[in-house]
C-alpha cells in the first residue's frame, strides 16, 4: 500500500483547495463529503487498533481510503472507494470531521472533554458511535447526548494466555491474538464492531486476527 501524504493524495483525486493548517479536519470532511467517513479516535491505542482495522479489511480485499497518522501525515484516497478510514486524535476541530462511524477507546485527560463531546455531537444523524463503556466519562458523554446515533458500547473481551500468547475467549473457540500490549487486546471489541459495519462478520474479523 503506497501512502502519500495528505497534500499529494488530495491533488491526485482532483480535490483542488489546499489544506487549511488551522483546520485540516474541515479540508478532509469538504474532500471525502461523498464517503463514509469512518473516525477512529481517543488518546490511548487508536493508532493500534486503527491498524488491526486496516488488516481486516486488507485481508478480505475491502476497498477503502485511508487517512492515518499523529497528524495525518499519510493518506490513500481514491474517487471510487465509499469508505474513507480516519485516524484522528483529540482536537477542537474533530467534530468538523462529521464522522458517519465513529470509534472512541478512551478518554484518559479530563480537557479532552469538550472536544469529544462536539465531536460526538457532530456524528451524522442516524450514524454509529462503538464506544469504551468501560471508562465513565465516555460513557456518560455517549449516553447523555442529544444526536441521534446507534450507540455500539464494548468492553475488554475475556482472554487467557500461554506460552506468551493471548488467546481471545470467543463463541467461535479460543482465537490466538499476536501482541505483546495488553491495552490493545481490551479494545480489540471497538475493532470488531467497526468492521462489522463495514460488512466483515464475527467470524471473518476472527480468521483475520489469526494472520496478523
Amino acid at each position: 500500500m503506497a501512502f502519500k501524504n495528505i497534500a499529494d493524495a488530495l491533488i491526485e483525486i482532483g480535490f483542488q483547495h489546499s489544506i487549511n493548517s488551522e483546520n485540516t479536519e474541515k479540508t478532509i470532511f469538504e474532500a471525502t463529503k461523498n464517503k463514509t467517513r469512518v473516525v477512529i479516535s481517543g488518546d490511548q491505542k487508536r493508532s493500534e487498533i486503527t491498524s488491526v482495522i486496516l488488516h481486516v479489511l486488507n485481508f478480505h480485499d475491502v476497498q477503502a481510503d485511508f487517512i492515518i497518522g499523529e497528524n495525518y501525515e499519510k493518506a490513500v484516497l481514491s474517487t471510487e472507494n465509499d469508505f474513507v478510514i480516519i485516524e484522528a486524535k483529540s482536537s477542537e476541530n474533530l467534530e468538523n470531521l462529521h464522522a458517519n462511524i465513529a470509534l472512541i477507546t478512551n478518554i484518559s485527560d479530563d480537557k479532552n472533554l469538550e472536544n469529544y463531546k462536539n465531536f460526538i455531537h457532530k456524528i451524522t444523524p442516524g450514524g454509529v458511535l462503538v464506544y469504551n463503556q468501560e471508562h465513565k466519562n465516555l460513557t456518560d458523554l455517549a449516553e447523555n447526548s442529544e444526536n441521534y446515533f446507534r450507540k455500539f458500547p464494548y468492553q475488554k473481551p475475556a482472554y487467557t494466555t500461554k506460552n506468551d500468547t493471548f488467546f481471545l475467549e470467543t463463541e467461535l473457540g479460543n482465537i490466538p491474538f499476536k501482541t505483546s500490549d495488553i491495552e490493545t487486546i481490551h479494545h480489540i471489541e471497538g475493532a470488531r464492531y467497526i468492521c462489522q459495519q463495514l460488512g466483515i462478520l464475527e467470524e471473518s474479523f476472527y480468521e483475520a486476527l489469526l494472520t496478523l
